[in-house]
């Protein structure tokens, strides 16, 4: 019928969700086989760096409806007859199948930052290329994987000494295993101090196909977010035909916490190979203010938790203190800023206020001790957030002083007004905020208003970056102008 022909055909997957969301840009079907939605999202990429595009939406899907593909699978012999995926094991003997969808939504970072977006991780490059002439169709290439690579960090504009982990696509076959960890260590270990870790999320739900790339990508944001590396699960003896140490790499057995040092942001390789020879390669980084030295300057902490219950709340408070232990000073600050900005918001809530780390674990193992009746806001409805822009008065000398030293957002957003206002005015902003009580012109009207102008609209930026977007705005006089 026409129904059924429209729905069983394979570009309406993407253009159905143009239709029903009202998108009018590029809608289509990546086939690639097992790196498809790698390989779609290197296009995306590509488009909006182009300008072609705004924002991307990027995603795979896997349904495993009829037996079919088993039968070829089981004739392909891709297949482990153990029921399970045991990436870079000795006794790997192939994959699982496995179902599921994934999807992420892409923008250019600095408009993403522009409007106050939660930023979960930040693409710094990627890459696709094919093995071209081969032994076989199907059969992986060290030669051209490494040339992937290349291609991928040349892009990125990072050595590879920088990253730390490497999400590889790991079917757990014979051939597969020992040819990708030898692409990987021969490009990765050039003045490595310290082994690349490695792992597969095939192991963990099996090979999606087509939705393998967007998932491994998504389990190394999610990772990056909690700064832990999960472990590769079924994996007991290294593979004999895989030099890990000459290759300087270690299969991640274990949950560790990720592996940078303090101040540094966190990088990390996503593979994702079809069966036709068509490779993908995105590099990741973690979103770079969540470990900025603006943030790391703050001496104080906010640490705000949510959860579904009262317990899991308590639970949560624990789990926080173990890890704040495990970390320096310095990276506490990250932890605080990172949780405010990615973790889900639930109805229990608490927020911790602290001078220090040691202080700051102290109040969550107090809160988690505690009797039931340790104090908690409980949501009953959804909250609201209300930006209230004043008018004149509402100025100080030295106003916004110290953000402008510590928060580039702010320093940025007053800079930026500072160069509109000078071919109007005959004074600097800039120059106003380091103002003495001599040398101040803030009595003066003329200079009053412009700078609560630029005042508020920058304050307005900074709760934006920090994912706090208003549900109503209310200005008086300038305010108005600034709202």
């Amino acid at each position: 019928t026409l129904y059924s022909s429209v729905g069983v055909s394979s570009p309406v997957v993407a253009n159905r969700v143009s239709f029903a969301l009202g998108l009018k840009g590029a809608s289509l079907v990546v086939d690639t086989g097992c790196s498809a939605s790698l390989v779609a999202l290197h296009l995306a990429c590509q488009n909006l760096i182009s300008g072609e595009s705004a924002m991307s939406i990027v995603g795979g899907i896997n349904h495993i409806l009829d037996p079919d593909k088993y039968i070829e699978l089981t004739k392909f012999g891709g297949l482990s007859h153990k029921h399970r995926c045991s990436s870079f094991d000795k006794d790997a003997d192939g994959f699982v199948r496995g179902e599921g969808g994934g999807v992420i939504l892409l923008k250019r970072l600095d408009e993403a930052e522009r409007d106050g977006d939660r930023i979960y991780a930040v693409i710094r490059g990627t890459a696709v290329n094919n093995n071209g002439f081969n032994d076989t169709l199907p059969a992986t290439s060290t030669e051209g994987q490494i040339a992937l690579l290349e291609s991928a960090y040349s892009a990125a504009g990072i050595a590879p000494a920088e990253v730390h982990y490497v999400e590889a696509h790991g079917t757990g076959t014979k051939l597969g295993d020992p040819n990708e960890a030898k692409a990987i260590g021969q490009f990765f270990r050039k003045d490595r101090k310290q082994p690349l870790r490695i792992g597969s999320v095939k192991t963990n739900i099996g090979h999606t196909e087509a939705t393998a790339g967007i998932a491994g990508l998504i389990k190394v944001v999610l990772a990056m977010q909690h700064q832990a590396l999960p472990p590769n699960l079924n994996f007991n003896t290294p593979n004999p035909d895989i030099p890990f140490d000459e290759l300087m790499l270690k299969v991640q057995d274990e949950q560790t916490a990720w592996p940078a040092q303090a101040g540094k942001t966190f990088k990390a390789g996503v593979n994702s190979f079809g069966w036709g020879g068509t490779n993908a390669h995105a590099v990741l980084e973690q979103y770079p203010a969540l470990v900025s030295k603006d943030d790391a300057a703050s001496e104080k902490l906010t640490l705000p938790l949510s959860a579904k219950s009262p317990a899991a709340l308590k639970s949560y408070a624990r789990a926080y203190a173990n890890l704040l232990t495990s970390l320096d000073d310095k990276d506490a600050t990250s932890v605080c800023v990172a949780t405010a900005l990615v973790k889900a918001e639930f109805d229990h809530r608490h927020v911790f206020f602290a001078e220090s780390r040691n202080e700051l674990i102290d109040k969550l193992i107090a809160f988690a001790d505690a009797e039931d009746d340790v104090t908690a806001a409980t949501l009953t409805g959804a909250p609201k957030v209300v930006f209230i822009f004043p008018g004149q008065g509402a100025q100080w000398l030295g106003m916004g002083r110290e953000l402008f030293q510590h928060n580039s957002i702010f320093r940025e957003s007053i800079t930026a007004c500072d160069a509109a206002f000078q071919p109007y005015t005959d004074w600097s902003l800039l120059d106003e905020l380091n103002a003495s009580p001599e040398t101040s012109r803030l009595n003066e009207i003329n200079v009053i208003q412009p700078a609560l102008f630029a005042m508020q609209v920058s304050l307005a930026r900074v709760w934006k970056s920090w994912g706090i977007s208003p549900d109503a705005v209310v200005g008086h006089s300038m305010g108005e102008v600034a709202f």
